[in-house]
């Protein structure tokens, strides 16, 4: 899905460095929280990607947001959850995942 952008800049930057948008990708701004860490990613003005972290770092929760359509990735652990389902394990051999959907009885 790479689309390169031909007669433009692909990249900007802002004074410390940190990317800001991205045009083969069509990321129109990037936030950064305090700790350096990408708050959020905009594409365009009714689609991005928002991040919450805990005070050192750690991710919690992803939201996808596509106009009004919402994905909520939660982080508890090694615990994931998408839309307050559980849907994977994470362990050090692998991962566990769950197919929650409806089955035939």
């Amino acid at each position: 899905g790479f689309k390169n952008v031909v007669g433009t800049n692909e990249y900007n930057y802002n004074t410390i460095g940190d990317q800001k948008t991205d045009n083969n990708k069509g990321i129109t701004d990037i936030e950064y929280n305090y700790l350096g860490l990408i708050d959020k990613v905009h594409f365009g003005s009714s689609k991005r990607i928002e991040n919450i972290y805990t005070s050192d770092g750690q991710k919690l929760s992803t939201k996808y947001i596509n106009g009004s359509n919402i994905l909520t990735k939660d982080f508890v652990g090694e615990l994931i959850y998408i839309n307050d389902t559980l849907r994977s394990i994470w362990h050090d051999e692998g991962r566990i995942t769950f197919d929650n959907s409806p089955k035939a009885v």
